[in-house]
């Protein structure tokens, strides 16, 4: 019986492993209640939502009666200080769909309030769902009222795309062209206006001729005053040689520190002109910017004093640092000497930095035996996307474990799954007969 903290880790983490114990009775109702109204995904910008897959965890554990309750207190509370409102909002559709129509209010009431300045899109989805062609006209309404005040945006855009594979084009333009609200013509004469110009092509300057058009002189001006300078690292992309080797004599000469900082941006995605000794000096620095930026200049080239330093910075315990300047120094065997030196913090961020850059040296070495660092990984980083790597990584070399294959079936990231067991639709049954039930009304 799996206790109650590695239910939590294996929710936290999405691990298969929730979905296997809540098949046998065995997933912890508590911890499952809190991974329903927090959102326990490690990176909520990258990593999708796991409302689907909670759902399956509730169905298949027969928590869903039990669950609701909890789930509706968190829904009724303000949702501006809550981390986990889209996952509540996308909960609460599932919920809405069984028949519970105080969610289905709720969510009304939410896309009626806009209640979180930063997020227009907060309900919409799930009103558009669980609402129908009213809660359309509900999010259509609430749009154009906004847009008195304020320009078309890109989640406008994205609003009419929702509506458009729930209801058809033809329904919703129809709908939106003979309405009689005010607010709702509002927000479609601005949507024929944008639909007139989509059509017309805008040239964009590109990235690397807005970095071209920089001359270095701008470079070492900028590099001496208070600016963060992050531009600098396009610039060093794009930048001719001379220049860059221009900017490099000028770092070895300069005796600020600050200066010296910011210059070392210029050879982050940038081959160094040389390796000068200077450089490991800096990696010892107490600056903490620049032993950091000095070590990001390193890390992208090859050569032999490269490689003995970041052995000493591996002897020395800083293994993370190590792993950098490895990865383009690999010698059979050295996978071996990270895997005694490396020691999982306990800090989930540190941990992260630590295990992306294992897999980082992985990736670029495929000779090294990737077996139990690539299960450390999965075992340990609290990311799904870096799992979905370790996955990657053993699979290319054939050592995939029989019981990491049953998790994999049930894992919280499709790309993860999708590795072995190629599905084309992950969506939830219950969302899917709405959307066909919609559809075909509107057909």
């Amino acid at each position: 019986m799996p206790s109650p903290e590695d239910c939590r880790d294996a929710l936290a983490k999405g691990l298969g492993r929730a979905r296997l114990w809540a098949g046998e009775e065995r997933l912890d109702l508590d911890e499952t209640i809190q991974a329903c109204i927090g959102d326990l995904r490690y990176d909520r910008q990258c990593e999708d939502s796991r409302a689907s897959w909670i759902w399956t965890l509730l169905e298949t554990a027969g928590y869903v009666d039990m669950c609701v309750e909890s789930i509706w207190q968190a829904f009724q509370k303000p949702l501006d200080d809550c981390d986990a409102r889209q996952q509540i909002c996308e909960l609460a559709m599932r919920f809405s769909l069984l028949g519970h129509e105080r969610f289905t209010d709720r969510l009304f009431a939410i896309v009626r309030d806009k209640p979180i300045d930063g997020d227009l899109t907060l309900g919409e989805y799930e009103l558009l769902v669980c609402g129908g062609i009213e809660g359309f006209e509900t999010v259509a309404r609430k749009r154009g009222e906004r847009l008195n005040e304020s320009e078309w945006d890109w989640d406008d855009d994205r609003f009419i795309e929702y509506a458009s594979e729930i209801f058809g084009r033809t329904t919703v333009a129809n709908r939106l062209a003979h309405s009689t609200d005010y607010d709702i013509k509002r927000f479609n004469d601005q949507r024929e206006m944008r639909a007139s110009t989509a059509d017309e092509i805008i040239k964009r300057e590109t990235h690397r001729d807005r970095m071209r058009k920089i001359a270095v002189e701008d470079v070492l001006r900028s590099a001496e005053s208070e600016e963060r300078c992050y531009w600098f690292r396009g610039w060093g992309m794009h930048a001719d040689q001379r220049d860059v080797d221009r900017v490099f004599e000028h770092t070895l000469q300069c005796d600020d520190e600050n200066e010296i900082s910011r210059l070392l941006q210029v050879f982050m995605r940038r081959e160094l002109p040389r390796v000068d000794p200077i450089l490991f000096q800096w990696c010892q620095s107490t600056d903490e910017g620049l032993k950091s930026h000095a070590f990001r200049a390193l890390e992208g080239n090859t050569h032999l004093d490269i490689r003995v330093f970041g052995l000493e910075c591996l002897g020395s315990g800083d293994v993370c640092h190590a792993l950098e300047l490895l990865t383009q120094n690999y010698h059979a065997g050295d996978e071996h000497r990270i895997e005694d030196s490396l020691v999982v913090p306990d800090d989930a961020d540190e941990c992260h930095t630590l295990l992306f850059s294992c897999s980082s040296f992985l990736k670029r070495n495929e000779s090294a035996d990737a077996e139990r660092l690539a299960l450390l990984i999965y075992q340990e980083n609290p990311c799904s996307l870096c799992r979905t790597s370790a996955v990657k990584l053993l699979k290319r070399q054939v050592m995939v474990p029989s019981w990491m294959l049953d998790e994999i079936r049930f894992d919280c990231d499709s790309s993860t799954r999708e590795l072995f067991y190629p599905q084309s639709n992950q969506e939830c049954s219950l969302i899917e007969s709405r959307l066909n039930e919609l559809q075909a009304m509107h057909r």
